[in-house]
Parts: structure tokens; C-alpha cells; sequence
């Protein structure tokens, strides 16, 4: 664990602890020194990672400047040839024409389509300009006798019209219910799993902001891309929460699972939540 502090935590790492601490043990603190397996049929985390990473290489011609939605739609023609890349890069030589292989591309074929094609209207009444992509973030934490490193990638970074505000978005091929986004007290972050995404998104305005302290007006949100409109869905905190605010919440809040983390006395239990274990890689093993 002391390793894992210098090397640094991401959000997407503390949202695997706050929704099942064993999780987290075999997969951030057993699992780096734990020998790679090939996939004989694609995962779930490899599903994720190739559906961003073929998101990124279509959104990249337009970082830094306005989405040119014809230039969107011209970037559909090459989807096959992406998807086949990004499969090819993070699964390995498979085959990926049959059986749930095939049936996993399909799914991850649609979701980009949908989502760019829905993009896409809406980018011809609104023009959005495209900050960045998967911009690295970092900063330090200083708890009781240690210090961490909380780190992370940005999925996406949009500029607004007219307002100019910053909008920090995350891409989730699950699904994701409005609910889930709407913060009516802070210590819900620290008592209510179902809550744990948008947290993670927080940690990242969080980031953003430690990373560039002069004055945004920002929000951040979650994108699902399983739904037809792959719509932003902005997380709602409570009252009127301005920067200062959210940031000394934010800290609050990690300090204290950061403190639970580290705490000796707590051990990685496994979550009471079944639903979480549906797609985790290491369900066999706790034989559910």
C-alpha cells in the first residue's frame, strides 16, 4: 500500500475500493505483481478500454480547436479498421468473428456509431470546442504520516459557447441512471455506494482545478454510452456549491476513505452488493 501511495491512486481505483474493498486488493495490490493471462474471450475491462481508445483516435483531429461534424461523420468510414486496431492492441491476435467475440465488437461497433451519429446533431445547433483528450492529471494528498498521490486520465475536456465554461466529461459503457448523479448531501459520497461514479468524475474537476488554480467556471459529468443519446449527464451538487466549496468537500471526502484505505485495522472485505460482481475478472475467485 505504501508502494501504491508513491505510485498514485486514480478515481477509477477508489471507486473499485468504495464498491468492493477485495476487489481492489486483488486488482490494485495483488494483481501488478500477478503474471499476465491471455484472454480467451474479450472482458469487460477490455470492452471499456477499446470503445475510449477508438473515441480518442476519432475525436484527436479536432483537440484543440471546434468539432467539425462533418468531420465526425467522415470518421465513421474508418470505424471497422479502429475497432479491429484497438482490439488487435489491447486483446491480442484472437479471433474476433465468432461466437461472443463477435458479439462483443458488434455491441462496441454500435455504441460508437450511436453515440458519434448523436454527436453529431447536436454539434450542428450547438459547436463545442474540444479542449483536449485524455489529459494526465495529478496531484498529492497529505493524510497523517503519509502522503498520496491521487493521478488520472480526463476522457474528455469540452469548452462551452458562449459562457466558455469547461466541461469535464467521462465516457461509461454502462448503464448510468440520473439518480446517481444528483448530490443532495455531501456525506453521501461517504455512506452510499450507488454514488461512487460520480465521485469519480469529481475527483477528476478536482484534479483539474488543483492542476489550474486560475478561475473556470467548470462542471463535470458522466456520458453513457450504452444509452441511444449518449447524452452529457452532469453530476448536481448540493445547494450552491461554488469551486471553493466543492474542493474542500472533495478533499474531506477522500481524506476519509483514504484514512479507511490505509488503516490497518480494516480489512478488504467483499462487497454485500452482488450486482457489483457481475462483471468483475475476479468473481471465480470469490465464488460467486
Amino acid at each position: 500500500l505504501t508502494k501504491l501511495a508513491q505510485k498514485g491512486l486514480s478515481p477509477s481505483a477508489l471507486s473499485s475500493y468504495i464498491n468492493c474493498p477485495l476487489q481492489f486488493y486483488f486488482k490494485e495490490v495483488l494483481h501488478p505483481d500477478m503474471p499476465v493471462r491471455m484472454e480467451s474471450s474479450i472482458e469487460s475491462n477490455t470492452f471499456g478500454s477499446v470503445v475510449h481508445g477508438v473515441l480518442e483516435k476519432i475525436y484527436a483531429p479536432f483537440a484543440g480547436s471546434t468539432i467539425d461534424p462533418a468531420g465526425l461523420k467522415n470518421s465513421l468510414s474508418k470505424l471497422d479498421v479502429l475497432l479491429k486496431a484497438e482490439f488487435d492492441e489491447k486483446y491480442g491476435v484472437h479471433d474476433l468473428n465468432h461466437g461472443k467475440n463477435l458479439l462483443m465488437v458488434q455491441v462496441a461497433s454500435e455504441y460508437v456509431e450511436r453515440f458519434v451519429k448523436a454527436e453529431i446533431i447536436r454539434l450542428k445547433k450547438t459547436p463545442v470546442q474540444l479542449v483536449g483528450l485524455e489529459l494526465r492529471l495529478e496531484a498529492f494528498l497529505k493524510l497523517d504520516g503519509r502522503t498520496v498521490k491521487i493521478k488520472g486520465f480526463i476522457d474528455r475536456l469540452d469548452r462551452l459557447p458562449g459562457t466558455g465554461k469547461l466541461r469535464i466529461v467521462d465516457y461509461k459503457t454502462g448503464k448510468i441512471l440520473p439518480a446517481q448523479l444528483k448530490i443532495k448531501e455531501w456525506d453521501l459520497l461517504l455512506s452510499d455506494q450507488k454514488y461512487s461514479k460520480a465521485l469519480q468524475v469529481l475527483i477528476y474537476q478536482w484534479l483539474y482545478g488543483k492542476n489550474h488554480p486560475e478561475p473556470h467556471d467548470f462542471m463535470a459529468g458522466l456520458i453513457s454510452l450504452r444509452t441511444a443519446q449518449g447524452r452529457f449527464m452532469p453530476v448536481e451538487l448540493p445547494g450552491e456549491t461554488d469551486r471553493k466549496a466543492l474542493e474542500e468537500a472533495i478533499e474531506a471526502i477522500l481524506t476519509q476513505w483514504l484514512n479507511k484505505l490505509f488503516d490497518p485495522q480494516q480489512p478488504f472485505q467483499q462487497t454485500d452488493d452482488s450486482e457489483h460482481c457481475k462483471f468483475c475478472d475476479f468473481k471465480a475467485v470469490c465464488s460467486r
